[in-house]
């Protein structure tokens, strides 16, 4: 990822080409087989002699496992500073989803109709999921031929 000419940038995978960029917080979205960014979830601001860059990152399945994060700059006078190692993080594995609950779970009622609530989670966002499927059926199971 590159900042500069008020744009955000990723890399292509070979590493030869870095696109057409995007405006923070703008629209759009730059991917590879790493990940995406999202224009309009990252921002760009400044202060003094500070640049702070927000940048959303959604990360693929195949780039899962520790990573290094290293950065550095370079001002307008072509001067650099050293890359630098700032930290790690784990981009997790995709994993599947699980039920959490649903309410009411006991109940008898008095009348056919019946709200229910159920609940999923996806640890890779609920945008992950690609369909909900929940069922109801009695408690006497029978063996289909």
């Amino acid at each position: 990822m590159y900042y500069g000419s008020n744009k955000l940038w990723l890399l292509n995978d070979a590493g030869t080409n870095w696109g057409s960029g995007v405006i923070p917080s703008g629209s759009g979205t730059l991917s590879n087989s790493q990940c995406s960014l999202s224009a309009g979830g990252s921002s760009v601001s400044g202060a003094g002699s500070t640049l702070t860059v927000n940048v959303a990152l959604t990360f693929n399945a195949s780039f899962a496992g520790q990573k290094s994060i290293f950065m550095n700059a370079q001002n307008s006078f072509g001067l650099w500073s050293n890359a630098e190692s700032e930290g790690s993080w784990t981009v997790p594995s995709l994993g599947p989803p699980t039920s959490i609950s649903v309410l009411p779970n006991s109940n008898s009622s008095p009348t056919p109709s019946q709200m229910f609530t159920f609940q999923s989670r996806s640890p890779n966002g609920t945008d992950r999921l690609g369909w909900f499927n929940r069922h109801l059926r009695s408690d006497t199971l029978r063996e289909l031929a």
